[in-house]
């Protein structure tokens, strides 16, 4: 190939003004965020405007880059990728990379980073690239130990988030229970939002009943009461033509569906006032995100 910024696949270029969209798209979801850094507050359209036009007008740097991942054929945007951190005494440097989720699975991640890794060895007379992933980026880990990357190294609870550690949730709960003049205290946002007005839990959190231990006892019964498993029938259907793939499950505790980004299992999951997971992100036991993020029991994953 002529062009050492082309593939069999992809296109590495510079960022265009125009390109602010497929930024957007890039921060559209909660945990891809937090896959690449960290969750941010929304952003405005002009923001992401006005960030692109700012990289576009930005001199080249082989030191310090972003780069728009685009098909080849197509020129579609498919993603970003970061070269950083480069210490050119040391011959190393870091490189991240983001892929939008309709082009993920195509070979463009690997494509657009080996393409990164032939322009550093080669041309900036770099030996050795670095990345921090997180231990529950399971696409990513997979991706660059396919392309031969070694881990060296682990940090523990080096970031906290989306949890509570076991202690600290212990204190809260001991200050509860000695008394005071606050009201009722819940797990789930939506528990105590349905409380307050007199119904039961809209989302179904009754079939997660860990997250049930600490509810007052007649909002217990009060979800209990319209907590109804639905019909498997019903629910495939309605799965499907939001554009769910492969088998959809209603078990005791929630309801199993695979391709349906956040929006659509919140519409099934309020439609049928029953939790809606994601088959690639489980909710553990004892873990109230959806996937072992952040701390893990002292207990482990199972009931004491």
């Amino acid at each position: 190939m002529s062009d050492l910024w082309t593939g069999e696949r992809v296109r590495l270029r510079g960022i265009e003004p125009a390109d602010w969209e497929g930024f957007r798209a890039l921060a559209l979801h909660t945990v891809d965020a937090r896959n690449a850094d960290v969750v941010e507050p929304p952003r405005s359209d002009a923001s992401f405007r006005a960030w692109a036009t700012e990289r576009a007008g930005r001199s080249p740097n082989p030191a310090a880059y972003h780069l728009v991942i685009e098909t080849r054929f197509e020129h579609a945007f498919v993603g970003a990728v970061s070269v950083g951190e480069t210490d050119p005494r040391a011959g190393r440097f870091r490189t991240g990379i983001e892929v939008t989720r309709g082009h993920r699975r195509q070979g463009y991640a690997a494509e657009a980073t080996e393409l990164v890794l032939t322009y550093m060895f080669a041309e900036q007379r770099s030996h050795k690239c670095e990345v921090e992933v997180y231990a529950f980026n399971d696409a990513s880990l997979a991706l660059y130990r396919s392309l031969g990357f070694v881990e060296e190294g682990r940090l523990r609870q080096h970031e906290f988030f989306a949890g509570m550690p076991e202690e600290a949730e212990q204190r809260i709960l001991d200050a509860v229970q000695q008394g005071g003049t606050w009201g009722a205290l819940f797990r789930k946002t939506s528990c105590g939002v349905a409380y307050a007005h007199g119904e039961a839990d809209y989302n179904g959190h009754f079939g997660i009943r860990e997250l049930c231990d600490i509810c007052p006892e007649d909002q217990i019964a009060r979800c209990h009461a319209a907590w109804v498993k639905p019909d498997p029938t019903a629910v495939t259907r309605e799965a499907q033509a939001l554009g769910a793939t492969g088998v959809v499950e209603v078990n005791d505790r929630a309801i199993v569906v695979e391709g349906l980004d956040e929006p659509p299992r919140y519409f099934l999951q309020h439609g049928f006032g029953y939790q809606c997971h994601d088959r690639t992100k489980p909710h553990h036991h004892r873990r109230h995100g959806r996937a072992p993020i952040g701390w893990t029991a002292k207990n482990g994953t199972t009931p004491e």
